[in-house]
């Protein structure tokens, strides 16, 4: 079975923004979302 590594992160890569932006245009707001809630730490 292979290992998955787990790691703590404290900025997220500046592509998740780009492709938050692609799916807002798309009408989807999910990453917006897990954005959002990344940076209040909910999530």
């Amino acid at each position: 079975m292979k290992q998955v590594k787990v790691q703590i992160i404290t900025e997220l890569p500046c592509q998740v923004l780009i492709l938050e932006q692609e799916a807002v245009a798309e009408g989807f707001r999910f990453l917006t979302r897990l954005i959002e809630e990344w940076k209040s730490g909910k999530n």
